[in-house]
This record gives structure tokens, sequence and C-alpha cells, in this order.
């Protein structure tokens, strides 16, 4: 494992993983109320589940930019931004994401190619 210089922040992992678990229990609580309330049974649940999932992970990056009212930016309108993500993409080896301007930042998505960062 590479070394850094930042600490680890336990609190930020311990407050992700029940995240983690309240978003599976939510699943698991729509997959078993189509289940129990339509004829199609489990499967319908699943599918249902499986579905909500996905559309999660992919419009995750819009989902957030729409939540924090971010917007995109050019390269002719933040040359300092796009050059310092230029940078830093090019030294992790990773293809550059979509970059827009919020209030606060963070990074949406967990699929390289659907990644924005909201600065």
């Amino acid at each position: 494992m590479a070394s850094t210089r930042f600490k680890p922040d336990t609190g930020l992992s311990v407050r992700m993983g029940i995240t983690m678990l309240l978003l599976a229990g939510l699943f698991v609580v729509l997959m078993w109320a189509v289940a129990s309330y339509t004829t199609g049974g489990w499967v319908l649940g699943i599918i249902i589940g499986l579905g909500v999932f996905w559309a999660q992970w992919y419009f995750s990056d819009t989902m957030a930019m729409s939540a924090m009212r971010a917007r995109e930016v050019t390269p002719e309108q933040a040359p300092q931004l796009h050059a310092i993500v230029d940078r830093l993409c090019a030294q992790a080896n990773m293809p550059k994401p979509r970059v827009a301007i919020a209030a606060d930042a963070t990074a949406a998505s967990q699929n390289p190619k659907l990644h924005a960062y909201l600065l």
C-alpha cells in the first residue's frame, strides 16, 4: 500500500459503512415490499431492486451535480482549474472527468467514464 501524509479518518469510514448498510437494507425492504404485494413474487422484487441499484449507480454524477446546483465549466471559463485537474489525472493515470463548479467540493460516481468533480 502506498504511503500518504494524511491520517486515516476512521469516523468517515464508519459513517460510510453505516450508510452502505442502510442503503442495502432499503433495497431489501423495497424488494420485500414488491414481492409481498405483487403476484410476480421475489423475481419481480429482485428485478426492480437491481434496476433501482443500477439507476443509482449510473446517474450518481448527474444526481450529485443537480443536488449541488453545479454547473460544468469549460477550459476557457476556468483554465487554472482545468490545468490542475489535467495534471492530477496525468499523475494518477486516469481519464479526465467533467469539471463543474458548486458551493462545496466533492467527487461523484464510481465509474471513471461517468466521473465528475464538483468544486
